[in-house]
Parts: C-alpha cells; structure tokens; sequence
C-alpha cells in the first residue's frame, strides 16, 4: 500500500512540475517579445556611416556604392540623402556654358528647381572627381552636360544585302 502512495505521489509530482514546466514557456514566450519591442523602440535608428560596415568594402566598391547612392537619391529626389554624398564646397559645371555652382547650398536650390521640371527624359554625359575625406568619398566636382542629339538610323531589314564595292 506504502508503494502505492509514492507512485501516486510521485505521478502528481511530475504531473506538476509538467503543467509548471508549460506555464514557464507560455510566460516566456509572451514576454520576450514583448521586452525585444520595447528594446527596439529605445535602440537608435541605424548609422548610415559606410564607413562601419559588416563587411569592409575597399575603395573602388565604395566609390561604385557612392555612385549608386547618388544616382537613386537624385531621381528620388531625396536631397538630404544626396548631401551625404557631395562635399559642402562642391564645383558644378554644366555644359550649358553657364558659370559653374560653388557649394552644396548653391547647388541645392538649382538641383530643386531641375527636378521640379523634369518632364522629359534627357542623355548626357556626367563626370564626378570624388575625393576621401575622413574616411569617407564625397563628390567634389560634377561636371555634366547634354548629349547631342544623334539621328536614328532604321535598321537593315533582313531581306537586304549591303551594297557591294564597286570594282577596280
């Protein structure tokens, strides 16, 4: 009979420490998430510096990165974000022989004025001399200018053959 009770015992024992056992998780599983969002909320938005990146990039990735980054910012036309990438004392020249644009607060209000009248799609050429500043390329000359606009050939149909030299 004694043996009886402490199989009993001991059944009603794990039976408790089971059912604790599931509390346990239940609470952690409501409270992690729980602490993890209000971490989030406290943690500063992350640095844009690509200067402390994961994974270094040598200089000619970070110059092609720039680029890139350049480009997206000025057909989103996200100036803030094009500020980062331009030294404050950058040189602008167009190919409309207009003077060139000394600095980034010049250069902002002209960009602002092109991007309000874009309409149409345009080509040229653009030149940019970068150069490394505190461990990080800013574009300190943009040169830019308008292609000459080159007249569309039409394409050879397939049933033609050039036209042969004439003989000597």
């Amino acid at each position: 009979m004694g043996n009886h009770q402490e199989i009993c015992f001991s059944g009603r024992m794990a039976h408790n420490i089971f059912i604790l056992l599931v509390v346990f998780a239940l609470v952690l599983t409501c409270v992690a998430p729980a602490a993890a969002q209000k971490k989030k909320k406290s943690d500063p938005p992350p640095s844009t510096d690509r200067s402390k990146m994961l994974v270094p990039l040598n200089d000619e990735q970070q110059i092609d990165y720039l680029l890139s980054a350049m480009l997206g910012a000025w057909q989103l036309g996200d100036a803030e974000k094009l500020h980062t990438d331009y030294a404050d004392d950058v040189v602008i020249v167009n190919g409309s022989w207009a003077p060139p644009i000394i600095g980034w607060t010049n250069y902002l209000a002209v960009y602002q004025q092109q991007l309000a009248h874009m309409q149409q799609v345009s080509q040229g050429h653009t030149t940019v001399v970068l150069e490394k500043r505190n461990n990080h390329w800013v574009i300190v000359l943009n040169h830019t200018s308008q292609a000459a606009n080159m007249p569309q050939t039409a394409p050879a149909t397939a049933g033609q053959q050039p036209a042969k030299p004439a003989s000597r």
